[in-house]
C-alpha cells in the first residue's frame, strides 16, 4: 500500500500507483537497490517469441521497456533498474521455425 492507492472501494475497486512509484518501489520493495533488468526481462518474456536478426540482452530490455512503458533512460527507468554487462547472448536464445 505503500506504492499503490485504492481509486475506488468495494467489489469494484480501481487500483492506482502513486507519483513517483519507481523512487517507492526501490525503497519499499527493493531495499534501496536497483533492479538487473536484463534478469528481469530474461524471467519475464521466457515463454515469448522474439523475431529479430541478432537477439542479445538487449533485445530483451528493449521488450520490457516497450511493454511498461518506460523511456530508456528516462527517470524512472535508470531510478529502478540498472543496465549491466550479462551473460545471456544469442546462445542463449532457441530458434524456433
Amino acid at each position: 500500500m505503500q506504492i499503490a492507492e485504492v481509486e475506488e472501494g468495494g467489489h469494484n475497486s480501481k487500483w492506482g500507483i502513486e507519483d513517483r512509484h519507481w523512487q517507492l518501489a526501490r525503497h519499499h520493495l527493493c531495499d534501496d537497490n536497483q533492479i538487473p533488468a536484463e534478469s528481469l526481462s530474461a524471467y519475464l518474456f521466457r515463454d515469448y517469441g522474439f523475431e529479430v536478426d541478432d537477439p542479445s540482452a538487449y533485445t530483451l530490455v528493449e521488450t520490457f521497456i516497450e511493454e511498461f512503458g518506460y523511456e530508456f533512460g528516462g527517470e524512472a527507468f535508470s531510478h529502478l533498474y540498472r543496465t549491466s554487462d550479462s551473460e545471456i547472448t544469442e546462445e542463449s536464445f532457441v530458434t524456433n521455425d
